[in-house]
Formats: structure tokens, C-alpha cells, sequence
């Protein structure tokens, strides 16, 4: 018997309208594997992963450290904050990055933002995330703060540094490089804003437009 799949109401109505979107556009194969997780359930893989590896002669501590690049901690994972997502096809017999040669991965990549979802660990920000590469696994985060990652290329955790920056700009210890990102950061969400105004875009994702060309001198520098 399968286990039954937990998602808060915020983000299963636009996961709901996403996964429509993709069997609209013949991606009918792929299923969500796994989102919330409880404390129990995290600790449960954890500890399983560690002594996976500790069976096949790997010391704890070293297979402690290489559980942890790939698997968060109980009570660190995302998926127990109810938001996250993981994807799998028919096709794939495991979780792994074979998602990124599906279909649905090449359409979650430009179309994901447009239900409020993004990539949480990209290939290129593993230095930044501190977990490895996983292309099944999306975040939730709501439609402005998605628009935006996906226009600048921000992963989560630089979203919430210029956050930081953008909400104090004055503090001494910012450097003008950051402030001009905050600068181009603010008018980010200025210019999301217009956008939703004149309805390029919209708050229901079963309607969401495609993105509009925006032309570089449509951001303020």
C-alpha cells in the first residue's frame, strides 16, 4: 500500500493547475513521489542512508558526512515544511537525476516559476545550497518571489541575502556592490508588480500567461 501525500492547500492548488498544464502539453508520465515528510520519516531515511553506506565498509562518521551533501537532517528538511515536491516518470526506476532527460524536466524549467514553484538545488549553486544537484526535487515559494528567481537566476538562499539587502540597504556594513544589487532587486519587484497590474501575469495559475519579453531597459540599474 502507497503512502498517502501530504501538501499544504498554498501549494497544492498551484501544484494542481501545474500538473494539468503538463498533461495538457503530453507530459502524461510523471507522478509526485514524495512531499511532506514527517520528523520520524526523515530520521528514518537518514539513519537508513548512513548505514546503507556503513555496510559496504565506510567508517560512520565518514558516511555520516557523505549522507549529509545529499540528505538534510531530521527536523532540516524542507520537505517537513509541507512546501516541497519531489518528481519521478514512469520511466525512472529510482530517484536521480535521470529526471533531468525527461520531458517534464525541460518543461518544469520554463514553466515551473509560472505556478510558483522553482528548482531548490541547481547544478550551478551546489556551493551556495550546500546539498547536491537534485532536478526532481521544487520548492514552492510563491508567484513573485519564483518570477523573480527565475528572472535573475537567483537560487533561494541569494534570494533571501538580497532580501536582506533590499530591506536594509543602509547598514554599514553592506558594500555599494550589494546595494546596486538591491538597487536592481527592488525594481524587480517594482516591475512584477506592474506586471501583475496590467495583467501580464496573474494570482491564478490556471490562467498564468506565458512570461513577457522584457527588455533590458525595462530594469532599472
Amino acid at each position: 500500500k502507497k503512502d498517502t501525500i501530504y501538501l499544504y492547500k498554498t501549494a497544492l492548488y498551484p501544484l494542481q493547475a501545474m500538473m494539468d498544464a503538463m498533461f495538457s502539453n503530453d507530459i502524461d508520465d510523471v507522478f509526485v513521489t514524495s512531499a511532506y515528510r514527517r520528523y520520524d520519516k526523515q530520521k528514518q531515511l537518514f539513519d537508513g542512508y548512513v548505514e546503507k553506506l556503513m555496510n559496504k565498509g565506510m567508517s560512520y562518521d565518514k558516511a555520516y558526512a557523505e549522507v549529509l551533501k545529499d540528505t538534510a537532517l531530521p527536523g532540516q528538511s524542507e520537505h517537513q515544511t509541507g512546501l516541497c515536491i519531489d518528481f519521478m516518470t514512469l520511466s525512472m526506476d529510482e530517484l536521480d537525476n535521470t529526471f533531468e532527460d525527461t520531458k517534464a524536466f525541460k518543461w518544469l524549467k520554463d514553466n515551473a516559476w509560472k505556478y510558483g514553484f522553482v528548482l531548490r538545488y541547481p547544478e550551478d549553486k551546489v556551493s551556495i545550497t550546500g546539498y547536491s544537484y537534485e532536478s526532481w526535487h521544487y520548492r514552492f515559494v510563491g508567484l513573485e518571489v519564483a518570477s523573480i528567481m527565475y528572472q535573475t537566476g537567483l537560487c533561494y538562499e541569494e534570494y533571501l541575502e538580497y532580501l536582506k539587502v533590499y530591506i536594509s540597504p543602509d547598514d554599514k556594513q553592506v558594500t555599494n556592490t550589494e546595494r546596486g544589487r538591491a538597487r536592481k532587486f527592488s525594481s524587480l519587484c517594482s516591475l512584477y508588480r506592474y506586471l501583475y497590474k496590467h495583467k501580464y501575469i496573474s494570482q491564478n495559475p490556471s490562467v498564468f500567461v506565458d512570461k513577457p519579453k522584457l527588455h533590458d531597459k525595462a530594469i532599472i540599474r
